[in-house]
This record gives C-alpha cells, structure tokens and sequence, in this order.
C-alpha cells in the first residue's frame, strides 16, 4: 500500500516498510459492506479512504467485498449466529426510501440506525464478560431533609417500522433455541426467556406492519410497547440485580 496523503491522522494508519498505512479496520468498514452509505461516506469524510493513486486500494477492497456479500443467498447469510446476526442489521442500513414515514428518509436517521448497528456488532464482538451491574449514584444519607423529587413523565413507546428487521431478529432467535435445545444445554427458564423474546418479536412484526400501512393501532399495541424495558427484562433477572448484583469489572472506574 502506497503512502498515506489524507488531511488528517485517522487511527487506523500505521508505518510500514512501504510508508504510512490504513492498516487497521473500523466498525464502519463492516458497515458499508454491509449497505450503510452513511458509514462509507463518514470514513471518506475522515480522509481515512485517501492514498496516493487514482483507484485506492481500499476502493478495490470495499467493492471487492460488496459484490462478494451481494452474492450471498439466504442460507449463506443463516449459516451461523454470526452471519445471522449481521444479517438481522441489514434492514437498519439500507436506507429508507418513499413510503417510509419522512423522519426516516433524514440523515440524522440514518445515522441513528448506524449508531444502533454499530453497537450491536460491537456486543456481537466481545463476550459478555463486558456486562456489569447498573451504574448508581450514592445518596446522602445524613444530608437534612430533602425536597421530595417529582416523578419522571411516563417514556412514550414507538415501535419502529422495520418488519424486516425483527422477523430476522425472530428468526435468529429461533436458530439460536433449536441449536442449544439440540445440544441439550437449555434449562426450562432460559427456555422460557427464549419463548418470551420469540412472542415479543411477533407482536413487533404485526405492530410495525401495521404502522406502515397507517393502520390505527389498538389499545393494547400502545400497552405491549410502553414502557419496552420492563418487558425485556424478566422479574427474575430484576431481583438479583437487586439482591445480588455482579461484581463491576476492574476497567470500569468507581
């Protein structure tokens, strides 16, 4: 690879024999393969895409590896957990053109669903020795009265329209129960937990088909989806944050 002549330092350069280099990858690299124009044009804005030579070489990789992920069949993509998984955040990527709502054609959008994607490919990297109790601030005990605090206003649901995305969300879970149940590994809770996020994604589907065609939602689509978190979280998993949190990593500072 031929020297680096960009505006700025990206992280991703490094010395070589050859001269200064885009040596590292980025989670937006694996985006734009993925379908982002977001992503591709954030790196290009970067100048983490510019090196000596008309045709660069990581142009020739980038389409390269779109025509090599354009190819795949749906089985490819279901060939694991992993592709299956990449597959589930293709939706959120692809951009949304005419008959979308019109918040969802901008590019702070977009760039919403890139900041989503990203997030998920990055749990999708590390293990899940990442996961640590909730975050708290300590409350003074000995500081007078205090004023009583007003409650929070309620969070407003919203499903969004994204069918496609949560019936391979579905099916991805689907795979991930059959595999373990084969393996004889599943517990009749984590079963359970499995059978709860397979009902929820359901009832995403038909909410968010609904929303596209301006269907008027009943009252309870509006009771499933608000407030989400409390349905994502099992009462089980609640207690022992309670009674018996995890210890918080040493990388994690108090």
């Amino acid at each position: 690879m031929k020297k680096y002549v960009g505006n700025g330092t990206p992280f991703t350069m490094c010395d070589t024999l050859a001269g200064q280099a885009r040596c590292f990858p980025r989670g937006l690299d694996i985006m734009a393969v993925l379908g982002s124009e977001r992503a591709e044009a954030i790196v290009i804005e970067e100048g983490d895409t510019k090196y000596e030579g008309l045709n660069t070489s990581y142009d020739k990789q980038l389409k390269k590896l779109k025509s090599r992920f354009a190819g795949f069949n749906r089985s490819d993509w279901n060939r694991n957990l992993y592709w299956s998984w990449l597959y589930a955040l293709k939706p959120l990527l692809n951009g949304f053109g005419d008959g979308h709502q019109t918040f969802m054609q901008t590019k702070a959008w977009q760039e919403k669903e890139l900041q989503t994607s990203l997030a998920s490919w990055a749990e999708l990297r590390h293990d899940t020795i990442l996961y640590a109790k909730q975050s708290y601030t300590p409350s003074l005990e000995s500081a007078g009265p205090q004023q009583e605090q007003p409650k929070p206003k309620p969070v407003v649901g919203y499903v969004e329209p994204v069918p496609e995305f949560y019936a391979r969300l579905l099916a991805l879970t689907e795979m991930t129960e059959n595999g373990l149940m084969d393996l004889d590994v599943l517990s009749e809770t984590e079963k359970a937990r499995l059978h709860s996020l397979e009902r929820i994604l359901e009832r995403l589907i038909a909410i968010s088909k609904a929303e596209q065609e301006n269907e008027e939602l009943t009252e309870n689509d509006y009771e499933f989806k608000q407030p989400m978190n409390e349905r994502l979280t099992d009462q089980k998993w609640k207690e022992m944050l309670k009674t018996d949190p995890p210890d918080r990593p040493e990388w994690i500072l108090k």
